[in-house]
């Protein structure tokens, strides 16, 4: 009967052993959860979503002409939704006619002009640029496309 006994007193030993080892990994995983936890919500933090910026309104300014260095005051009313705009142009004396584009969160704008009145209606004058951080100033480039002529130039409009 001793060496029963004795058995199981080594049984509960062993037992109790076995159980204060599992509670005190436990404790020490919950300890390092803790830790993370005061950790990860700095790495969870969502950046912030860049916004669009809003060119609805009357801009005027400039447009080049590379080759000559023709320069002639033009204007765009441009209407928005989101990211997509719309409106009209005009050079003062000049062509004049309506366009499509748009801007994203980058600050790129791009915009299709077309000019019915022209003498050749499936010419387009493609405009690229960039607004200024406080979305007061566009500036780029543009160019012809399906024209009799290739030009080029630089635009610069303010609102």
């Amino acid at each position: 009967m001793r060496g029963k006994t004795l058995r199981l007193a080594g049984v509960v030993a062993a037992a109790l052993w076995i159980g204060l080892a599992v509670m005190g990994a436990r404790t020490i995983a919950r300890a390092q959860d803790a830790d993370s936890a005061d950790i990860s919500p700095d790495r969870a933090k969502p950046k912030p979503t860049p916004e669009i910026p809003d060119l609805a309104g009357n801009w005027t300014g400039t447009a080049v002409v590379t080759k000559t260095g023709e320069i002639d005051t033009i204007s765009f009313v441009i209407d928005q939704n989101k990211g997509s705009l719309h409106g009209t142009w005009s050079v003062v004396g000049g062509d004049s006619g309506h366009f499509t584009g748009s801007v994203n969160a980058k600050d790129a704008v791009t915009m299709t002009l077309d000019n019915p009145k022209a003498k050749y209606p499936n010419c387009k004058i493609n405009v690229t640029g960039v607004v200024s951080d406080d979305a007061t100033e566009i500036a780029g480039s543009w160019k012809t496309a399906s024209c009799k002529k290739s030009e080029t130039g630089t635009v610069q409009i303010t609102s």
